[in-house]
């Protein structure tokens, strides 16, 4: 158990967001411990990623090994929201069309913790967070189902189930009326969303289709009134065959205020949250991740900051999750205004 005893950087959770914070601290020298509860690969909702995460990968060490896995490409992708159906390309430049991936996760995220563990991170999987150890208000590691790991900083990326928060009692403001989104797998064959994912809106909520192999399809279901029924699947997809029941995951905006304090940082999901519709959620976890490794290094290395690193994620994290916020609002202005749900989702403040 002396192995567990001390480390720089005790991160929790092994997806994107844990992983691009372990790696950022390793390439700059700082000793990274990372816990995983799961055995990879594991099961986890496929994800659409913009061509932006590009440069992010490039930094992390891990783009070559990215775009050799074979993850399906797309330009762009269709929308119909309340009105025409229009395809909405990414971009493009000297090089020609930008790119995107429909990649697996449990692929996606085992390519960033090998690169974790190539770097000297010690990954224990499976490993699971207890309590944190606080010591006059500052946190100074973890107790774990491995024994007590010491550490400078603790780094919760476990997800919207949001561990850290909670334990230590922050608090989480909802910014919307409660909000579950619906997912399931299809397979057989969809020719129609082959070129490209598409997200539809209806009087209802909105249904999101993507290839993300071959043969395969995810769908994603947000209502905003009732759940959809235990055999529902889209219209586009209902020749095809499910694989299992559907699943749910909540999705109610919010945001966790401080998430950055005494010996702590929340990055991903388990800073804020908001709907699969604001899309880049792994963009948005590695980027909040490598912020507070950024800004961690620059600590442990004896920079001094003012305002202090927690003080400048949390106002660089706020910062962020408004504009998505008021983008989200506007992207729903033209169903909200039809639905019985429209003022609690118009109201959120700021």
């Amino acid at each position: 158990m002396s192995s567990l005893t001390k480390a720089d950087v005790v991160i929790v959770g092994g997806g994107p967001g844990g992983t691009a914070t372990a790696i950022h601290c390793a390439q700059n020298g700082l000793k990274v411990t990372l816990l995983e509860q799961a055995e990879f690969p594991r099961s986890h909702p496929g994800e659409t990623l913009h061509p932006g995460i590009e440069p992010l990968l490039k930094r992390l060490g891990v783009a070559e090994q990215v775009l050799n896995a074979g993850f399906l490409r797309h330009p762009g992708h269709y929308v119909e929201w309340q009105g025409e159906r229009e395809f909405q390309a990414f971009g493009e430049d000297e090089q020609g069309p930008w790119l995107g991936f429909q990649a697996v996760r449990s692929q996606f995220d085992s390519l960033l913790l090998e690169q974790a563990q190539t770097l000297g991170v010690q990954v224990l999987q499976p490993c699971r967070a207890l309590e944190p150890l606080v010591n006059q208000g500052q946190v100074q590691g973890l107790n774990t189902t491995l024994g007590p790991i010491d550490a400078t900083f603790v780094v919760d990326a476990a997800g919207s189930c949001q561990w850290l928060a909670r334990k230590l009692g922050l608090k989480t403001t909802p910014y919307s009326p409660p909000l579950r989104a619906y997912y399931g797998y299809v397979t057989g064959e969809c020719p129609e969303r082959d070129q490209a994912p598409l997200i539809i809106s209806d009087a209802e909520g909105w249904t999101w289709i993507a290839k993300v192999e071959h043969q395969r399809y995810q769908w994603t279901r947000l209502s905003f009134d009732r759940q959809p029924d235990a055999h529902w699947q889209p219209k586009d997809l209902a020749n095809l065959c499910p694989e299992g029941k559907a699943r749910a995951v909540d999705v109610t905006w919010r945001l966790v205020n401080p998430a950055a304090g005494p010996g702590y940082f929340l990055v991903g999901d388990a800073a804020a949250v908001l709907d699969p519709a604001s899309s880049h959620g792994v963009l948005k976890a590695m980027t909040s991740g490598m912020m507070a490794a950024h800004l961690i290094v620059q600590s442990v290395q004896g920079e001094q900051l003012q305002p202090s690193p927690a003080r400048r994620y949390c106002a660089w994290l706020r910062t962020n999750f408004y504009h998505d916020l008021i983008h989200l609002q506007g992207f729903y202005a033209p169903i909200l205004s039809v639905l019985s749900s429209a003022p609690t989702l118009q109201s959120a403040s700021l």
